[in-house]
C-alpha cells in the first residue's frame, strides 16, 4: 500500500488465470517483472520489476558503438547476432525502387541520396545480410571526398552505433492494455476466453487500446528522434530503424539540412520561416559517441520508470492500466511533437502552435507553468544545470539549441518599447483607466509568450479581469518572434531527462488515479 513515505515499491494486480496461455506467471516474468501471490486473496498478487528487487539500475535501453570515430576497429559482427532475435520487419520496399534510388544516387552524387539509399538497405536487409550491408554503407560514408579535394574525407571521423531497445519495454508497455481489456471487456471480465482465441487465430491484436499512439517503442523512432533533430537545421547523423535497434550512423561533421532554394513542389507555397543564419557548429571526434551515450542512459532510465507498474498505482497499492496508459501516450507525444518543430524548419507558425502543445506536455510532467519555462530567466537556469548534466564533448551536439533557445526568450523581452523603466529591467503596464501595474520584463515576456499560446484560441479573452493587461501586452511589444522560439521544446525535454525523480514523482501523482 503506498504511504506518505512515497511511491509503492511493487504494485497489486489481479493476475487473470488465462494470462500467459494459462502461465501467467510466465508471462510476466517475459516482461522483467516479479510476482508474489498476496496470502488468501483472490488472484491478487505483487508486481514488482526485478531491477527494483535487486536494487539495480534498469537495462532497457543501451548502445554498442559498433565503429568508432576516429577508429579503425570494428565490431560490426554483433548486428548479426542482434538481428536473429529481431521481430520481423514489417517495411516492405519493391527491389526495383531500390535500384532506381540507388541509380539516383551514383547519378546526381548529393549525399542526401547516398544517405537515403544506405538507410534504406539497413531497413530492409535480411537478418543475416545486415552486417555487411552496414559495412558497405559506412565504406561508402567513408569514401566520399571534397570536391576541391578528392582524397580529403568529408567523413573521415564517421562511426555506427546501434541503440537497442528491450522487448521488456514492450511487454511491459502491453501490461496496460491488459488491464484495460479485462476493465472493458464483459466477457473477459468474467474468465471467458473464447471469442480472444478466435481474435488470436485470425490474427489480430487482442490487447490493442490506443496501441497506435504509442508505437515507438516498437521501432524507438519517436525517442531517437530528437537526438537526430539536436542541431536542427543541421544534420549529424541518419538512422535506420529496425527490430534489433535503431542502427545510427554519425557523420562526424554536420551538413546543412535544408536547401536555400525549394527542393520540393510543394515548398513553392512560401511559409514565413528564419530570418537569419544559424552557425554551423563544429564537432571533435567524440561528440556523437558521448552524445549518443548520454541519450541512452537517460532513456534507460525514463523507460525503468515509465514501464514499473508501481509508478502507476493508486493510493491503495493497485495498479492503474489507463493510468499508465495515459503516461506511455504522454511521453511519446512529447518525444514526436519536440521532433515535429526541429523538421518543421521552414514554417515558423507550425513550429510555434507545436511548442504551446509540448509547454502544455511539459506542464503535467514537470509542474513547470508555461510562465515560468517561458521567463528567460528560469530558462537560462535550465541552460546552467544542463551545462553541469551534459559532458563537454557531448554537449556540443545536445546543447546548441537549448542556447538558441535561452537567446530567443530573451530577444522576446528586448521586443517591449513601451514602458520599460530607465533601468532596464522592468516594465510598467499601462491601463487606459490610467492605472498600471510593474513587473519584470522577463515576467513580462513570459506572459507574452503565454498570450500567444492562448491565442491558439483566438485573440482575446472572456476573463474581464485579464483585459487589460493583455491589451497592455500586445500594445507594448513590437511582436517580433524568432524563429528559435520553438527550441524551447528541447530544452526542457533535456530537463526533463535530466530529473527522473521529478518525472516519477509526476507520474505517480499521490496515488491519483
Amino acid at each position: 500500500m503506498a504511504t506518505g513515505r512515497g511511491i509503492p515499491e511493487h504494485a497489486i494486480f489481479r493476475l487473470p488465470g488465462w494470462l500467459g496461455g494459462g502461465k501467467p506467471t510466465e508471462f510476466l516474468a517475459g516482461c522483467d517483472l516479479i510476482a508474489e501471490p498476496i496470502a488468501e486473496s483472490d488472484n491478487l498478487w505483487r508486481l514488482q520489476t526485478n531491477e527494483s528487487r535487486r536494487g539495480l539500475s534498469p537495462n532497457l535501453v543501451s548502445v554498442d558503438h559498433l565503429v568508432l570515430p576516429g577508429s579503425t576497429w570494428t565490431r560490426l559482427d554483433r548486428l548479426t547476432y542482434a538481428a536473429r532475435a529481431e521481430i520481423p520487419s514489417t517495411v516492405q520496399i519493391d527491389p526495383n525502387e531500390i535500384l532506381s534510388r540507388e541509380l539516383r544516387a551514383q547519378r546526381t552524387g548529393l549525399p542526401v541520396d547516398a544517405f537515403n539509399i544506405w538507410r534504406l538497405k539497413t531497413m530492409t536487409a535480411p537478418p543475416g545480410a545486415l552486417a555487411d550491408v552496414v559495412r558497405d554503407a559506412y565504406n561508402g560514408l567513408r569514401s566520399i571526398g571534397r570536391e576541391s579535394d578528392s582524397d580529403a574525407k568529408v567523413f573521415a571521423n564517421s562511426g555506427v552505433h546501434l541503440i537497442k531497445r528491450s522487448p521488456h519495454i514492450i511487454r511491459r508497455s502491453k501490461f496496460s492494455s491488459v488491464g484495460l481489456r479485462v476493465a472493458y471487456d464483459p466477457d473477459l471480465g468474467e474468465g471467458n476466453t473464447e471469442h480472444l482465441q478466435v481474435a488470436t487465430a485470425a490474427g489480430e491484436t487482442v490487447f490493442a487500446s490506443s496501441e497506435g499512439l504509442y508505437e515507438g517503442v516498437y521501432t524507438f523512432d519517436s525517442y531517437t528522434g530528437p537526438l537526430l533533430g539536436a542541431l536542427t537545421p543541421f544534420i549529424w547523423a541518419f538512422a535506420a530503424h529496425r527490430g534489433c535497434g535503431v542502427v545510427l550512423y554519425s557523420l562526424g561533421c554536420t551538413l546543412v539540412g535544408t536547401a536555400s532554394d525549394a527542393s520540393e513542389m510543394l515548398q513553392l507555397l512560401s511559409q514565413p520561416g528564419p530570418e537569419e543564419r544559424v552557425k554551423r557548429p563544429e564537432l571533435s571526434t567524440t561528440a556523437a559517441t558521448q552524445a549518443i551515450e548520454w541519450w541512452t542512459q537517460r532513456l534507460n532510465t525514463m523507460f525503468g520508470i515509465l514501464t514499473d507498474p508501481a509508478v502507476f498505482t493508486d493510493s491503495h497499492g493497485l495498479y492503474q492500466p489507463a493510468k499508465h496508459l495515459r503516461a506511455l501516450l504522454t511521453i511519446e507525444q512529447l518525444f514526436r511533437r519536440v521532433y515535429s518543430i526541429q523538421t518543421t524548419h521552414r514554417d515558423a507558425s507550425a513550429r510555434r502552435v507545436l511548442l504551446f502543445t509540448v509547454l502544455d506536455t511539459l506542464h503535467s510532467l514537470t509542474n513547470h507553468a508555461l510562465v515560468k519555462n517561458c521567463d528567460p530567466d528560469f530558462a537560462k537556469e535550465t541552460l546552467e544545470w544542463l551545462r553541469l548534466q551534459i559532458p563537454g564533448p557531448a554537449a556540443e551536439i545536445l546543447l546548441p539549441a537549448a542556447e538558441r533557445a535561452v537567446a530567443a526568450l530573451e530577444r522576446i523581452r528586448d521586443g517591449f518599447f513601451l514602458g520599460v523603466t530607465p533601468d532596464g529591467n522592468r516594465i510598467r503596464l499601462m491601463h487606459p483607466q490610467g492605472d498600471a501595474e510593474e513587473i519584470t520584463l522577463s515576467q513580462a515576456s513570459a506572459r507574452y509568450v503565454e498570450l500567444l499560446r492562448n491565442a491558439t484560441h483566438g485573440h482575446g479573452t472572456i476573463k474581464a479581469n485579464q483585459v487589460d493587461n493583455i491589451n497592455a501586452l500586445l500594445a507594448q511589444h513590437r511582436g517580433h518572434l524568432p524563429h528559435d522560439l520553438a527550441l524551447v521544446g528541447y530544452l526542457y525535454l533535456l530537463e526533463a531527462l535530466t530529473r527522473p525523480d521529478i518525472l516519477r514523482k509526476n507520474l505517480y501523482r499521490n496515488g491519483k488515479a
